[in-house]
């Protein structure tokens, strides 16, 4: 055999190892993209499947309570009304005495055996050195589940140009969806870790996706995904007996943000007993964060990976519907 012969024999055999190898290659990566849908759908499953009268069982010991800032209207009630449902004593945290007071009533006379405890703080004008006063006053309560709900857009109109802020609008956004939140953490934190486990539910917002006219509320909510994330596996990786997650949420129907009510856009009562049905299952899902209302997860999961210009051309219309929305609703002149 010639040296041109050998060389073309095995120039065949190198193709095919080299379309064996590929081969190879192929079926590993086809069996472990099989292995993650499959995965991915039997989390799913359990998720959003699981059955939601089970969901608290694991911070229900004890005579617990579960702390909810921002609790006197929308989704923060919502919630309170949704834990007190499932035998949790509640603190109410507003900036309101006496609509604290009102609300505490309220849940008395629902549930007649409920302790309630209110604590009053204005996220916008109080000093931020009061929180640990404040938080020291419930330290002695068996306080199991903190919810991190205080936020939103403190001024309208609230779908403004980044341009047409001015720097306390900067200031009062950041403080009410994020500053504050760091800091009551931070204080909170000891007395869930002796109360444990225990859960933190920071009320987060599709809005971390990036929304136009809402540059520093998106900024924000994407600063309070990346701090539960953060949060959830320091608690893992120190073993603090504290489960933390990030709420995400699309448009749900509050006096803050009136949307019609459909499938889409629950009510808030209805999105606190979904939020409460769904945070057991995720947290023995291993997850940090969850979108508790099937429509939104719908929503997000079709259109995160749609090309940029399609999400551009969407979020035009909704944010001019929103606009519209609002000027009809708090009598706003089109500017």
């Amino acid at each position: 055999m010639s040296n041109m012969e050998s060389i073309f024999k095995m120039s065949g055999v190198n193709r095919l190892v080299n379309i064996s190898l590929l081969e190879r290659g192929l079926q590993l990566l086809g069996a472990f993209t099989a292995a993650s849908t499959v995965f991915k759908v039997v989390s799913l499953a359990r998720l959003y499947l699981s059955p939601s009268s089970l969901s608290l069982n694991r911070w229900k010991h004890g005579n617990p309570y579960a702390l909810v800032t921002g609790a006197t209207d929308g989704i923060g009630w919502g919630i309170v009304d949704a834990l007190a449902a499932r035998g949790f004593s509640i603190i109410l945290h507003g900036r309101d005495r006496n609509k604290l007071e009102d609300r505490r009533a309220i849940l008395q006379e629902q549930y007649p055996s409920l302790k309630t405890e209110i604590l009053v703080f204005d996220v916008l004008k109080d000093p931020y050195d009061n929180i640990e006063e404040l938080v020291s006053g419930i330290s002695h309560l068996n306080v199991t589940i903190l919810v991190n709900n205080v936020g939103g857009i403190p001024f309208m109109p609230g779908y403004i140009t980044l341009a047409e802020h001015d720097s306390s609008r900067i200031d009062h956004v950041i403080d009410m969806n994020a500053r504050f939140l760091a800091h009551f953490t931070r204080y909170m934190m000891p007395i869930l870790s002796r109360n444990g486990p225990s859960l933190i539910m920071n009320i987060g917002s599709a809005a971390e996706f990036g929304l136009p006219c809402a540059t520093v509320y998106s900024g924000a909510k994407g600063f309070v995904l990346s701090f539960s994330e953060a949060l959830a596996r320091e608690c893992k990786i120190s073993k603090t007996p504290v489960d933390v997650l990030n709420i995400n949420l699309g448009d749900v129907s509050t006096k803050q943000t009136p949307t019609p009510v459909r499938f889409a856009n629950p009510l808030a009562k209805d999105f606190g007993r979904d939020v409460v049905g769904r945070v057991g299952a995720a947290v023995a899902s291993d997850r940090n964060t969850v979108t508790p209302h099937i429509p939104h997860a719908i929503f997000l999961g079709v259109l995160k990976p749609l090309p940029e210009f399609v999400k551009v051309a969407f979020l035009r219309n909704m944010i001019q519907d929103a606009q519209a929305l609002h000027r009809k609703v708090f009598n706003l002149k089109e500017e």
